[in-house]
Protein backbone atom coordinates (compact mmCIF):
# COMPACT_ATOMS: atom_id res chain seq x y z
CA UNK A 1 0.00 0.00 0.00
CA UNK A 2 1.21 3.39 -0.96
CA UNK A 3 1.86 5.99 1.74
CA UNK A 4 -0.41 8.96 1.46
CA UNK A 5 1.19 12.31 0.83
CA UNK A 6 -0.03 15.48 2.42
CA UNK A 7 -0.22 16.95 -1.08
CA UNK A 8 -2.79 14.51 -2.49
CA UNK A 9 -5.97 16.32 -1.44
CA UNK A 10 -4.76 19.88 -1.17
CA UNK A 11 -5.03 22.68 -3.68
CA UNK A 12 -2.16 23.83 -5.85
CA UNK A 13 -1.66 27.03 -3.83
CA UNK A 14 -1.35 25.04 -0.60
CA UNK A 15 1.25 22.83 -2.24
CA UNK A 16 3.22 25.86 -3.32
CA UNK A 17 3.10 27.37 0.15
CA UNK A 18 4.31 24.13 1.74
CA UNK A 19 7.06 23.83 -0.86
CA UNK A 20 8.17 27.36 -0.09
CA UNK A 21 8.35 26.61 3.60
CA UNK A 22 10.40 23.51 2.83
CA UNK A 23 12.92 25.42 0.72
CA UNK A 24 16.55 25.21 1.82
CA UNK A 25 16.58 29.01 2.31
CA UNK A 26 13.81 28.98 4.86
CA UNK A 27 11.25 30.16 2.33
CA UNK A 28 11.87 33.89 2.74
CA UNK A 29 13.72 34.41 -0.55
CA UNK A 30 11.09 32.42 -2.42
CA UNK A 31 8.29 34.47 -0.88
CA UNK A 32 10.05 37.68 -1.85
CA UNK A 33 10.38 36.47 -5.42
CA UNK A 34 6.68 35.60 -5.56
CA UNK A 35 5.75 39.01 -4.12
CA UNK A 36 7.97 40.76 -6.65
CA UNK A 37 6.48 38.68 -9.44
CA UNK A 38 2.97 39.59 -8.28
CA UNK A 39 3.96 43.27 -8.14
CA UNK A 40 5.40 43.12 -11.66
CA UNK A 41 2.27 41.47 -13.04
CA UNK A 42 -0.06 43.93 -11.28
CA UNK A 43 2.13 46.84 -12.42
CA UNK A 44 1.99 45.46 -15.96
CA UNK A 45 -1.81 45.20 -15.71
CA UNK A 46 -2.04 48.82 -14.54
CA UNK A 47 0.12 49.97 -17.45
CA UNK A 48 -2.04 48.04 -19.89
CA UNK A 49 -5.18 49.58 -18.39
CA UNK A 50 -3.65 53.07 -18.61
CA UNK A 51 -2.69 52.50 -22.24
CA UNK A 52 -6.18 51.26 -23.07
CA UNK A 53 -7.67 54.31 -21.34
CA UNK A 54 -5.29 56.61 -23.24
CA UNK A 55 -6.20 55.04 -26.57
CA UNK A 56 -9.91 55.09 -25.82
CA UNK A 57 -9.89 58.76 -24.83
CA UNK A 58 -7.87 60.25 -27.66
CA UNK A 59 -9.30 62.89 -29.93
CA UNK A 60 -12.45 64.95 -29.37
CA UNK A 61 -14.31 64.46 -26.11
CA UNK A 62 -17.81 66.04 -25.92
CA UNK A 63 -18.46 68.58 -23.19
CA UNK A 64 -21.30 67.45 -20.93
CA UNK A 65 -22.65 70.98 -20.33
CA UNK A 66 -22.70 72.24 -23.93
CA UNK A 67 -22.34 69.26 -26.27
CA UNK A 68 -22.20 69.64 -30.02
CA UNK A 69 -23.14 66.84 -32.35
CA UNK A 70 -20.65 65.34 -34.76
CA UNK A 71 -21.81 65.45 -38.38
CA UNK A 72 -22.18 61.97 -39.77
CA UNK A 73 -21.70 62.79 -43.44
CA UNK A 74 -19.95 66.16 -43.55
CA UNK A 75 -16.17 66.40 -43.69
CA UNK A 76 -14.00 69.48 -43.79
CA UNK A 77 -12.32 70.47 -47.04
CA UNK A 78 -8.75 69.16 -47.20
CA UNK A 79 -7.07 72.57 -46.85
CA UNK A 80 -9.38 73.54 -43.96
CA UNK A 81 -8.77 70.25 -42.17
CA UNK A 82 -5.01 70.70 -42.53
CA UNK A 83 -5.23 74.08 -40.76
CA UNK A 84 -7.52 72.76 -38.01
CA UNK A 85 -5.34 69.70 -37.44
CA UNK A 86 -2.18 71.83 -37.24
CA UNK A 87 -3.73 74.01 -34.51
CA UNK A 88 -5.06 71.02 -32.54
CA UNK A 89 -1.72 69.21 -32.69
CA UNK A 90 0.18 72.35 -31.61
CA UNK A 91 -2.30 72.78 -28.75
CA UNK A 92 -1.01 69.66 -27.04
CA UNK A 93 2.29 71.49 -26.52
CA UNK A 94 5.53 70.22 -25.20
CA UNK A 95 7.08 70.25 -21.77
CA UNK A 96 6.14 73.84 -20.97
CA UNK A 97 2.80 74.35 -22.64
CA UNK A 98 1.06 74.73 -25.97
CA UNK A 99 2.49 76.42 -29.04
CA UNK A 100 0.06 79.11 -30.20
CA UNK A 101 1.95 79.99 -33.40
CA UNK A 102 -0.30 77.75 -35.51
CA UNK A 103 -3.44 79.43 -34.15
CA UNK A 104 -1.95 82.89 -34.67
CA UNK A 105 -1.11 82.00 -38.28
CA UNK A 106 -4.71 80.91 -38.92
CA UNK A 107 -6.09 84.07 -37.28
CA UNK A 108 -3.80 86.37 -39.32
CA UNK A 109 -4.47 84.70 -42.66
CA UNK A 110 -7.06 86.26 -44.98
CA UNK A 111 -7.52 83.11 -47.07
CA UNK A 112 -11.07 81.69 -47.27
CA UNK A 113 -9.80 78.34 -45.94
CA UNK A 114 -8.37 80.09 -42.87
CA UNK A 115 -11.68 81.82 -42.19
CA UNK A 116 -13.51 78.52 -42.41
CA UNK A 117 -10.86 76.90 -40.19
CA UNK A 118 -11.38 79.60 -37.54
CA UNK A 119 -15.11 78.94 -37.53
CA UNK A 120 -14.54 75.17 -37.37
CA UNK A 121 -12.04 75.63 -34.50
CA UNK A 122 -14.76 77.30 -32.44
CA UNK A 123 -16.04 73.79 -31.63
CA UNK A 124 -12.77 72.85 -29.89
CA UNK A 125 -11.55 73.93 -26.48
CA UNK A 126 -8.22 75.64 -27.10
CA UNK A 127 -7.97 77.33 -23.70
CA UNK A 128 -9.72 80.38 -22.23
CA UNK A 129 -7.54 83.10 -23.73
CA UNK A 130 -7.04 81.48 -27.16
CA UNK A 131 -10.80 80.82 -27.30
CA UNK A 132 -11.53 84.49 -26.61
CA UNK A 133 -9.09 85.60 -29.29
CA UNK A 134 -10.59 83.15 -31.76
CA UNK A 135 -14.10 84.42 -31.03
CA UNK A 136 -12.97 88.04 -31.44
CA UNK A 137 -11.33 87.27 -34.78
CA UNK A 138 -14.51 85.60 -36.04
CA UNK A 139 -16.69 88.46 -34.76
CA UNK A 140 -14.43 90.95 -36.54
CA UNK A 141 -15.30 89.35 -39.88
CA UNK A 142 -18.84 90.66 -39.60
CA UNK A 143 -21.75 89.37 -41.68
CA UNK A 144 -19.65 87.40 -44.16
CA UNK A 145 -18.92 84.75 -41.52
CA UNK A 146 -22.53 84.31 -40.34
CA UNK A 147 -23.42 81.51 -42.84
CA UNK A 148 -20.33 79.54 -41.80
CA UNK A 149 -21.14 79.92 -38.11
CA UNK A 150 -24.71 78.81 -38.80
CA UNK A 151 -23.43 75.76 -40.69
CA UNK A 152 -20.83 74.69 -38.12
CA UNK A 153 -22.94 75.40 -35.05
CA UNK A 154 -25.39 72.68 -36.14
CA UNK A 155 -22.80 69.91 -35.96
CA UNK A 156 -19.04 69.54 -35.86
CA UNK A 157 -17.55 67.98 -39.01
CA UNK A 158 -15.52 64.89 -38.22
CA UNK A 159 -11.80 65.05 -38.95
CA UNK A 160 -10.06 62.14 -40.62
CA UNK A 161 -8.19 59.94 -38.12
CA UNK A 162 -9.51 61.81 -35.09
CA UNK A 163 -8.08 59.17 -32.76
CA UNK A 164 -4.59 60.44 -33.63
CA UNK A 165 -5.36 63.86 -32.20
CA UNK A 166 -4.54 64.67 -28.61
CA UNK A 167 -7.51 64.69 -26.27
CA UNK A 168 -9.48 67.88 -26.81
CA UNK A 169 -12.87 68.98 -25.54
CA UNK A 170 -15.60 69.87 -28.03
CA UNK A 171 -18.58 72.06 -27.23
CA UNK A 172 -20.92 74.61 -28.72
CA UNK A 173 -19.99 77.32 -26.20
CA UNK A 174 -18.16 79.64 -28.63
CA UNK A 175 -20.97 79.34 -31.18
CA UNK A 176 -23.47 80.34 -28.48
CA UNK A 177 -21.29 83.29 -27.46
CA UNK A 178 -21.01 84.31 -31.10
CA UNK A 179 -24.81 84.32 -31.31
CA UNK A 180 -25.07 86.51 -28.21
CA UNK A 181 -22.47 89.03 -29.41
CA UNK A 182 -23.63 89.08 -33.02
CA UNK A 183 -27.21 89.67 -31.83
CA UNK A 184 -26.09 92.70 -29.80
CA UNK A 185 -24.10 94.27 -32.64
CA UNK A 186 -26.27 93.28 -35.58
Amino acid sequence: MRARSIFDNSSRSSRLNLELLASPYGGEEQRDTRAQSHYRSSHHSRRLAATAYWLAHRGPVPDKKAPIETCRQTRLATEVEALVRKVLMARSGGDWGPDYAALEDVMKSREPAALEARVALMAYYLGEHPGEELLESVLAEGARVAPLVQKYSQCRPRLSSEWRLPTVGVSRTLYDLYGEHAGKTG
